[in-house]
């Protein structure tokens, strides 16, 4: 019974892969019990915000369980399983049709990044036209010159809710410390 059950599962795999079915399953995920020791925490600003080194200095907090939460929603996203289902997506923007909007979105990152036992994890938003956004991925032109673009999906409204107004400070002492 059980190399029947294996051959089923083994078959209905490769006929999904073939077609070119693929499965979303998380990148990572995190659980309260999986922070451990002194917790730091610490926000970026702005394009490019997650390759930046130098942090906001900002008395910005927020809730750890929001965090994780925010961060588990990000994970959702592969891009390797969005990049056949771009439909399932929710803003495109191609940077060399409309730069000034691509400018706007980049500006708006906020990278926020929770340092505990030695690891971080770190989930970048954006901003465009009052809702907020998980970059998920951004298709060259190759094969499927019809999709270039950025690809964007929305952060889920009661996440967005509770993050905008910490977005707004962080921003705000970005502003206040660059002078």
């Amino acid at each position: 019974m059980r190399k029947k059950l294996t051959g089923f599962v083994l078959i209905l795999l490769t006929m999904c892969l073939m077609t070119g079915c693929l499965f979303n399953v998380p990148l990572d995920h995190l659980d309260k019990d999986d922070i451990k020791g002194e917790v730091t925490y610490d926000f970026r600003a702005g394009t490019e915000a997650s390759k930046w080194v130098k942090t906001v200095d900002t008395d910005a907090t927020f809730d750890m369980d929001k965090f994780i939460e925010l961060y588990n929603a990000d994970q959702w996203y592969d891009p390797n399983f969005y990049q056949y289902h771009l439909d399932k997506l929710d803003l495109r923007i191609i940077r060399e049709e409309d730069p000034e909007e691509f400018e706007k979105i980049a500006a708006s990152e906020v990278c926020i990044t929770v340092h505990f036992d030695g690891l971080n994890r770190s989930v970048s938003i954006f901003r465009y036209e009052s809702k907020m956004y998980f970059f998920i991925l951004c298709m060259g032109g190759g094969t499927r010159p019809d999709d270039i673009g950025y690809y964007y999906d929305e952060v889920p409204k009661e996440l967005a809710e509770y993050w905008d107004p910490i977005c707004d400070e962080v921003f705000e002492d970005q502003a206040k410390n660059n002078g």
